[in-house]
């Protein structure tokens, strides 16, 4: 949330050096905030794994993503491709 009161929904994607933070949101738009105009950050209670998803996979499949979940250094974020 801004200090304006805008709410932003999304992962920070880069949290620069600088004075800028940049937002990831669920359609892979890049939002750059400055610092300073944040007022709070607030983890989200929901997960952003998809809805049914577990459903539509095999027990392996399940035990991957879980392993991939659980690896010690963050995996690097890909944007979706622009349509």
């Amino acid at each position: 949330e801004t200090k304006g009161g805008k709410i932003y929904t999304g992962v920070v994607f880069r949290d620069t050096l600088s004075t800028d933070l940049i937002v990831l949101d669920s359609a892979g738009q890049e939002t750059k905030l400055a610092k300073d105009e944040v007022q709070q950050i607030t983890p989200s209670r929901l997960s952003s794994m998809p809805p049914g998803l577990l459903n539509q996979l095999e027990m392996k499949e399940i035990a991957d993503l879980f392993a991939f979940l659980r690896q010690a250094s963050p995996a690097k974020v890909t944007r979706r491709p622009r349509r």
